[in-house]
């Protein structure tokens, strides 16, 4: 609160001030005034408030920081008589005296933001009482050694019960006094170990999972999303990257929210977490981070390479009605792929017309390209999980149910992408590269409605045999 700034102090009974007197205050005050008519007492009645403030023990000596001290407050308080008052009806110390008023008044600007972050580590017994509450004090606070009250009960004659909340972790010890016949004096300890807890950050689903289990997003946007655990009045998310570790607050979301939605990020890894907001005596209690969840941001379009590579077949066979053959691809272009490396099949013509593709990775039969059949070679790749120049992928098995045994076609394009943004996979085009057209997004439908070509391969059961061909359909 540095920005804070004074504006009026109103003093009542407070030695030579009487009735109750208010002074404004400026950025500068200049005090004037004859002897003894009340400037020092200004001045004091701020000291006195901020030894208030400090040390609230009754019996502690008040100490003006100036050149008057006093033991007690009746040193201080306006027309407080003395036993030996020669007035009537004053030989006698009243029982009860009011004491001085000092009031003042301030103004100030507050970063709401950065004062949360201090009351998750603020000495609770230290923060002001709301509705004439304490808040318990966790054991070895002084607010336990002074004996702070927190809660009364006045239901003499029946059970009685006490509460008082507290938020954040500790030990705390109360003590109970009660008044009814003899008073009897004990304590209880109880710990809070844990606040209520954090919510849980589910994975964020990528576009593909990598060698190393990340999952990767190849648009830079995706979707957090949490369960709350119940009670949460809001939710707090933190954000760090591989580039910057240290965790920074992302956003704050109301009530009832439980995913949050980012776009357009740049190349990079990004960790989330999320806290949850209750409420609090003071604010809102801020709960521990919940676990962390990452995703890897890898710009990539997608490119039709179906004219750049070459096929290898192998281990053709017909069994029971299911035609089946391994199928491998070679990069025969000077660019550099990366995952997904699809093969799909789009059409299949046979003189029954019922012959089917039945192993594909998305459950299609692959009759057409609305019913594309997938055939995933991203696995297939080397550990770098790049499709380099002349490189041959591993073999993938394509069945397909022929149950007439008899000769047919399926036609085949095969699609790939490549790294637009940069780090951290690079897949720039080498001199003389002959990049197919791009397009973004990661539907396996995404340019199988513009085919410009197509492998045919052509599947004779009796011999044995597939071929190869390269259509164009320009």
């Amino acid at each position: 609160m540095s920005n804070a700034k004074l504006l009026a102090i109103t003093v009542e009974r407070f030695k030579s001030f009487e009735q109750k007197t208010r002074v404004e205050l400026a950025p500068l005050t200049i005090i004037v005034g004859r002897n003894n008519s009340g400037k020092s007492t200004l001045i004091q009645s701020l000291l006195l408030l901020k030894q208030t403030l400090r040390d609230v023990n009754p019996e502690v000596m008040l100490s003006l920081d100036g050149t008057v001290d006093a033991f007690n407050l009746r040193e201080l308080t306006f027309g407080w008589p003395a036993p030996d008052d020669p007035r009537p009806g004053m030989e006698e110390e009243p029982e009860r005296t009011r004491g001085p008023t000092i009031t003042v008044e301030w103004e100030c600007e507050v970063d709401v933001r950065s004062a949360i972050a201090q009351l998750r580590g603020a000495d609770l017994a230290n923060l002001a009482s709301q509705d004439a509450q304490k808040l318990a004090a966790p054991s070895g606070s002084s607010a336990l050694q002074q004996g702070v009250d927190i809660a009364s009960s006045a239901t003499d004659g029946n059970p009685e019960s006490l509460s008082t909340l507290v938020f954040r972790s500790g030990t705390y010890r109360y003590r109970v006094t009660g008044y009814q016949n003899v008073a009897t004096n004990f304590t209880i300890n109880s710990t809070l170990s844990n606040g209520p807890a954090a919510p849980a950050a589910q994975t964020i689903p990528g576009d593909f999972v990598d060698a190393g289990g990340r999952q990767v997003d190849f648009d830079g946007s995706f979707t957090l999303q949490w369960t709350p655990r119940g009670g949460e009045q809001g939710f707090e998310i933190e954000q760090s990257t591989a580039a910057n570790p240290d965790w920074q607050v992302l956003a704050d979301v109301g009530v009832g929210t439980t995913s949050f939605a980012l776009s357009n990020q740049p190349n990079g890894q990004y960790f989330f977490r999320v806290r949850g907001l209750h409420p609090g005596q003071i604010g809102k209690y801020v709960t521990n981070p919940g676990n962390a969840v990452s995703v890897l941001v890898d710009q990539r379009s997608k490119v039709d390479i179906t004219s750049l590579v070459s096929r290898a077949i192998s281990n053709v066979s017909l069994t029971n009605g299911v035609f089946q053959l391994d199928l491998s691809l070679t990069n025969n272009s000077a660019q550099t792929y990366v995952p997904l490396v699809d093969l799909n099949v789009v059409g299949i013509t046979s003189t029954s017309g019922t012959v089917r593709a039945i192993n594909s990775d998305n459950g299609r039969n692959g009759t057409s390209p609305a019913n594309a059949a997938l055939f995933s070679y991203s696995q297939k790749l080397g550990t770098d999980e790049q499709f380099t120049p002349n490189e041959a992928t591993d073999t993938r098995t394509l069945r397909f149910q022929d149950n007439a045994s008899e000769l047919f076609n399926f036609d085949a394009v095969v699609t790939a992408y490549v790294s637009t943004g940069g780090s951290p996979s690079a897949s720039a085009p080498s001199s003389g590269a002959a990049m197919p057209p791009a397009a973004s997004g990661t539907d396996p439908s995404v340019l199988l409605n513009k085919i410009t070509a197509v492998l045919r391969f052509t599947a004779n059961p009796l011999t044995k045999t597939v071929t190869v061909q390269l259509i164009s359909l320009k």
